[in-house]
């Protein structure tokens, strides 16, 4: 059986994120990365931005 976990660092700046395969209880690494919005625009703004890159990546990995 095969699982795939994405886990997030949530920070006010910075969105952290690793992706991670689990098969017969053996984690195997897939990714990492984080988003950073641009600093300027409106909060409204940076959180869509986030929302945005947060959403590329969960229809990327496809997350259990």
């Amino acid at each position: 059986m095969q699982k795939v976990i994405v886990g997030w660092d949530i920070s006010s700046a910075t969105t952290a994120y690793c992706a991670l395969r689990i098969i017969n209880n053996n984690i195997e690494y897939i990714d990492s990365g984080y988003i950073k919005p641009p600093k300027k625009g409106s909060i409204f703004e940076r959180l869509n931005y986030t929302k945005k890159e947060v959403m590329l990546i969960l229809e990327k990995y496809k997350p259990d």
